[in-house]
């Protein structure tokens, strides 16, 4: 392959490396927003009751801030390596196992995201579909809600894909850029 083609190919990877970096970005910033939300109904909900009054579907409300919340939340923890990972059984692998099993798992964490995020789509379509409308005082209709879970659903998909193609491409991947053969007992070890 000719250099300015293998630089071409480097560059729309960059780019798209960089877009989907804004992508995580931006579905983290929805998060926190609807994280802040679920709150304010919340002690909005407090403080009407104590003054002997009431949010009509505060509840119903911040369930669906909630959901949004977390979903949207999802691949931006990813993508900034804040999840919790179980390495108890990667530690004792081989570095050659630990990376056929983190690629395996990549791999599997993708297609059950993907069919999430798929899922999810298609009961926000039905919901829309139908009209469906939430119970509460206030009704809301309900792909409303569902679409920023298949959104959040949908980019952490995405980042488990590009994740999945750097380790098969021979990458150490983004999220492992913490070095695992540092400490071979695992982060436990260091703080005991």
């Amino acid at each position: 392959m000719p250099s300015n083609q293998r630089s071409a190919g480097v560059r729309t990877v960059g780019a798209l490396r960089r877009l989907l970096h804004l992508t995580c970005g931006f579905s983290g910033a929805l998060a926190c927003v609807f994280l802040f939300l679920t709150g304010a109904l919340i002690l909005s909900q407090v403080v009407a009751r104590m003054l002997g009054g009431m949010v009509p579907s505060a509840i119903d409300l911040a369930a669906f801030c909630m959901a949004a919340s977390t979903f949207l939340g999802l691949a931006y923890t990813f993508r900034d390596r804040a999840h919790i990972r179980v390495l108890l059984a990667l530690h004792r692998l081989p570095h050659r196992g630990r990376r056929i099993a983190e690629t395996f798992n990549f791999a599997a964490a993708t297609l059950l995201f993907g069919y999430l995020a798929y899922m999810l789509g298609d009961m926000a379509w039905v919901s829309y579909d139908f009209g469906d409308m939430s119970i509460g005082l206030v009704p809301v209709p309900l792909w409303i809600p569902q679409t920023a879970l298949t959104f959040g659903a949908g980019v952490a998909t995405v980042v488990l894909f590009d994740e999945t193609c750097s380790l098969v491409a021979g990458g150490s991947g983004r999220f492992n850029e913490v070095d695992l053969d540092a400490n071979p007992g695992g982060p436990v070890s260091q703080e005991l």
